[in-house]
């Protein structure tokens, strides 16, 4: 593909001084005095072997020249930021007797991704507890509560004051751990007053496998005691599976979740009940306040003197869903994943809704609440004197934020069925439908001049096509002013990103007619890189007047092949909805709609140095809250990404990285690695941006 023209700038400046003057000295290592006259030119030598080559300025590209494997002074990606995730580890209790005097004896399996035994670990830093499971009602010395919460009353581990039982390893990946604390003894009773052999008890087996080569991993069994038997497990609201989306399998910036990577195993301690109960009410840390607080970026006192979160406390978190979706995180597998919708609690719903008094009915319609008998009000379904939880919580969009159009995109198939050959000039083709009630637009919404923005009827006021990629270095190719156009020049301009679809323009390629916008894409060139490629169309009728007054716009997106079959991995994967959701969300000036897929981002965020900085170092200073190492920042801009509370280390790239694609490790390049590693302007004085410029070239 031809070389694209890179934006002119200080760094390709002082980049073409550099290498000026390492052409000027190159060899220059002393004054011997002046040379004297050239003597006559010696007949040609045979041309020898070629040599390594030498050192010089290298280009943007080629941090991999120094970042190696085998080079200890600069270890390459996969070194530096090594993926933290290791070996599988799973834990999966098999059963529970009673070894003598109420002391319980757990037999378990421990096996690896491949289901095969794990041997070889030794007690030393596990960890073994055991709850009771307090009945909704139960009257308790910590008060009577209107949801079932854990006491816990053996808790052993192997450090200093701790109890602690005997572990026995069975052979095969299967081991024993029997209890130093027995069911209902003195011990046990002395934390947990409130422990009645009638109850469901819990069972928490924390296994370090980390000196064998494998991760933490928590098996969790819920028994009955009389008799004792294996029950399914008990009171799953929240599952872990909505953690995992932000924070990752090992529960990354969640302060010691790390240790604990279930929700059943946190509210045995984060319980308003038990040794800690107190202390967890005082502090709203009981984990069914505490989550929703935390999440919501509702100041804790507590924790803000503590010093969370640079000391701003969970107030500065920026939590990246609407807070009212429960089901980002009440999802999954669990027996009561759905509970939220129909067992609402002025406790739980005021962790939240801070701003209501439950127990005065200070801004709460119903009044004061003195027990939680919510549902009266808000049924789990049909009506009453208040909506429904489920109905309350509904993420409905204001009305500028619901596309007016629904958007048909479609492209001229492959001669070959699978992927675009050299020559081909495909057709694209949009065609729209009423959003409101799916009905097909008047036909001459086609082919109506474009309107001024804001302007109501008559044409639109955005058709724009883009055509670009391929994924790894996208740019705009396939249409007029592009990359791949014959009549562009990469020494004087820039590619063109969107291409309007409306008639009347001077663009030859636009065919619109009746039937639906049309572009004729430019036949596709014989050196064009194959790889996967994109299309994406914006649409908009009613453009930005102000705030509250616009409509946002309509998208549609597809991928194309060119040149081979197979695509390309995302750099990103699908990691981007883990945290961010599927929606459509407006976006920088609010009419420009956004869904988080890479690939849609890099119609404005390519390479091209056009019209948006390069989604490869935008998103890696955005999620390192790093506003030095934004390269619109160095080049003079204001964003400020200091805000971030990124939910997972930073240097754990396979969180995002996570397609399958790993040339990250092996191709790293100075634009990703300037927004995390660039830090403290002005850029001439930054030791990290002049090794990248020295080392890297220009951005």
């Amino acid at each position: 593909m031809p070389q694209i023209h890179l934006k002119k700038n200080k760094h390709v400046l002082i980049l073409l001084i550099m290498i000026l003057a390492a052409f000027l000295f190159v060899g220059c290592e002393g004054d011997d005095g002046s040379d004297g006259a050239a003597g006559p030119a010696g007949p040609a030598g045979p041309a020898g072997p070629e040599g390594p080559p030498g050192p010089g300025v290298t280009t943007g590209e080629s941090c991999g020249v120094c970042h190696v494997s085998d080079n200890p002074a600069n270890p390459d990606v996969a070194l530096s930021h090594p993926d933290p995730v290791g070996e599988e580890l799973n834990v999966t209790v098999t059963g529970v007797t009673d070894a003598g005097g109420g002391l319980l004896q757990v037999s378990f399996r421990l096996t690896n991704a491949a289901d095969q035994g794990i041997a070889g670990i030794v007690l030393g830093g596990n960890r073994f507890y055991i709850s009771d499971i307090v009945p909704a009602g139960t009257p308790t010395s910590w008060g009577t509560w209107d949801t079932d919460y854990l006491e816990l009353w053996a808790q052993e581990r192997d450090s200093t004051g701790s109890p602690l039982g005997t572990w026995t390893e069975v052979g095969g990946g299967d081991y024993t751990y029997t209890f130093a604390t027995a069911l209902g003894s003195a011990e046990a009773l002395a934390v947990a007053p409130d422990y009645d052999p009638t109850h469901t008890q819990r069972i928490i087996l924390r296994i370090d496998g980390r000196d064998v080569g494998y991760n933490r991993a928590v098996g969790i069994q819920d028994i009955s005691v009389n008799p004792i038997a294996l029950l399914d497990p008990q009171r799953v609201l929240a599952p872990a599976d909505g953690c995992l989306k932000c924070h990752g399998p090992l529960f990354e910036r969640a302060a010691h979740a790390g240790g604990y990577l279930d929700t059943r195993a946190c509210v045995q301690c984060h319980s308003p009940l038990g040794e800690d109960g107190t202390f967890m009410q005082d502090t709203d840390t009981y984990l069914s306040v505490f989550v929703h607080k935390i999440h919501a970026a509702i100041d804790i006192p507590h924790w803000t003197q503590e010093g969370r979160i640079n000391g701003l406390g969970y107030s500065a978190v920026t939590y990246p869903q609407p807070i009212q979706d429960c089901a980002v995180c009440h999802t999954g597998s669990g027996n009561m994943t759905d509970d939220w919708k129909t067992h609402p609690t002025a406790e739980i719903c005021g962790s939240c809704h801070n701003n209501v008094n439950f127990a005065t009915g200070a801004n709460h319609d119903g009044g004061a609440q003195a027990n939680n008998t919510c549902t009266v009000c808000h049924p789990a379904s049909g009506t009453g004197f208040g909506k429904s939880v489920e109905v309350a919580h509904q993420i409905i969009p204001d009305a500028v934020n619901v596309p007016e159009f629904d958007v048909a995109l479609s492209i001229t198939p492959p001669a070959n069925g699978t992927f675009y050959a050299a020559g081909e000039a495909p057709m694209v083709t949009v065609t729209l439908k009423n959003h409101a009630d799916g009905s097909n637009v008047n036909s001459a919404i086609y082919t109506t001049a474009q309107d001024d923005p804001g302007v109501a009827g008559g044409g639109l006021s955005v058709a724009g096509l883009y055509v670009y990629g391929p994924r790894a270095k996208s740019v705009p190719v396939l249409a007029t002013g592009t990359v791949t156009d014959p009549a562009f020049d990469a020494e004087t301009t820039t590619p063109t990103q969107s291409h309007n679809l409306f008639t009347g323009g001077t663009d030859a390629q636009v065919k619109t007619d009746g039937t639906g916008f049309k572009y004729k894409l430019l036949p596709v060139p014989e050196d064009m890189e194959p790889g996967t490629y994109m299309v994406r169309v914006r649409i908009g009728d009613y453009g930005r007047v102000g705030t509250g007054n616009y409509h946002i716009e309509s998208l549609a997106f597809t991928n194309i092949q060119i040149g081979t079959a197979t695509p390309e991995l995302k750099a990103a994967g699908e990691a981007c909805y883990s945290c961010h959701g599927t929606g459509t969300a407006p976006f920088h000036d609010e009419r420009h709609a956004v869904v988080f897929n890479a690939d849609e981002c890099l119609s404005c965020h390519d390479q091209s140095y056009n019209y948006a900085i390069p989604l490869a170092n935008r998103v890696h200073a955005v999620h390192s809250t790093n506003s030095d190492g934004d390269i619109y920042n160095i080049e003079g801009g204001s964003r400020d990404w200091s805000e971030v509370t990124y939910p997972r280390n930073i240097d754990t790239c396979v969180a995002c990285h996570d397609s399958g694609n790993t040339t990250y490790k092996t191709l790293p390049f100075s634009m990703p690695c300037a927004g995390c590693h660039v830090v403290g302007l002005p850029y001439e004085d930054n030791d990290v941006l002049n090794h990248m410029r020295l080392n890297g070239g220009p951005f």
